[in-house]
């Protein structure tokens, strides 16, 4: 069941990652963003001059990746007894970022008019965007039980001193 528990990490590190991305994209005259990324997947697949339909569709696999990705970081983190912090969100920021980079690689491959991104470059950025959403997850998660339970039960982070 995807609870509060789920969601707000996940609403919060998507969130998190979105506005690196849309900082990053401005900065760098690229398009980095994403669910536009996403949205013209959609467009370019169903062969459609509509924008509302790609768009809402890129926005929405964009959070609901989030989601997946954060019942996978959480059930890591509770299988370890762990409290989620910043070599937390670190490590599962690099596996998540290495994951979405081969999902978007794949995604790129089989789509038969996939958008025109310099994909190294995408796939960098893609690395930095995961660690700052699995670093908002981990924090964001660190409110909710069981890692609230795990601080009050005394067990630490790994990455907190003794």
């Amino acid at each position: 069941m995807i609870t509060k528990t789920v969601i707000i990490p996940a609403i919060s590190g998507t969130t998190l990652m979105s506005i690196f991305s849309y900082v990053v994209s401005h900065a760098k005259g690229e398009n980095f963003k994403e669910p536009k990324v996403l949205a013209q997947i959609v467009k370019r697949a169903f062969h459609t001059h509509k924008d509302k339909l790609p768009r809402m569709s890129g926005w929405a696999m964009h959070y609901a990746m989030g989601v997946v990705m954060t019942m996978v970081f959480q059930q890591c983190w509770k299988k370890t007894n762990t409290i989620p912090a910043t070599k937390q969100g670190l490590v599962t920021g690099v596996i998540g970022g290495i994951t979405g980079v081969m999902i978007w690689k794949i995604l790129f491959r089989v789509h038969p008019n996939p958008p025109h991104i310099p994909f190294m470059r995408f796939a960098g950025h893609l690395l930095l965007a995961h660690i700052i959403f699995a670093l908002g997850v981990a924090y964001c998660s660190r409110q909710f039980d069981p890692f609230v339970s795990y601080e009050e039960e005394g067990i630490k982070s790994t990455n907190e001193p003794s």
